[in-house]
């Protein structure tokens, strides 16, 4: 499922079928649903770059939080095995040094609050439903067919048009970045390990 704000039909692999539909609208959230028998279902959907969900914060609550509810109502007549939900590292509060599953949340944000309520509503669908529910706390995700304007597709477009001093803002903040790659491969290992324990 995907709306095509940001996706492209073009970027899926040949034989993936694609239902356009927007996870604000229930009505079609649940239509598109019941055409399909998911197993798996891996929820990546949301407005997350934060000028946008500062922008435009009802618009972010109703797809990150909204949206969510809508598709979990929806899977909610016949649950999938597992349900994957694209969180992130927004949930934690600021702190100098590594952040680890064991730190506390406070996110500091509306786009941390709402991926915080997501990972809620995704809990609670697992108890109530017994669908096996993964969480996964994604920082920084960069890649291929970037479609917001982040720190490191800046330094490429510069350095691609022949800039001989970057220009890069702030220079006191600190990020780990993570390839998309090898976000989808962590993804995929999540998933196998949750089929591997049903076996």
């Amino acid at each position: 499922l995907d709306d095509l704000w940001r996706g492209r039909r073009e970027w899926l692999p040949t034989g993936i079928p694609l239902y356009q539909t927007d996870l604000r609208e229930p009505g079609s959230v649940r239509r598109t649903v019941s055409k399909v028998s998911a197993d798996v279902v891996v929820h990546l959907a949301a407005l997350h770059f934060i000028p946008e969900v500062d922008g435009a914060p009802e618009l972010a609550w109703q797809v990150n939080v909204e949206g969510t509810k809508n598709l979990l109502q929806s899977l909610s007549e016949s649950p999938p095995t597992v349900v994957l939900f694209a969180s992130s590292a927004a949930v934690y509060a600021d702190r100098s040094g590594p952040i680890t599953e064991e730190c506390p949340v406070a996110p500091l944000d509306l786009y941390g609050r709402t991926k915080l309520m997501g990972e809620d509503l995704v809990s609670r669908f697992g108890t109530e439903t017994g669908a096996g529910c993964l969480i996964a706390r994604l920082f920084n995700v960069i890649g291929k067919r970037e479609t917001n304007p982040h720190v490191v597709p800046e330094i490429v477009e510069q350095l691609r048009n022949g800039t001989a001093r970057l220009r890069l803002g702030n220079l006191h903040t600190t990020r780990d970045y993570t390839d998309v790659v090898d976000v989808a491969e962590a993804l995929k290992r999540l998933l196998q390990g949750r089929s591997d324990d049903r076996t």
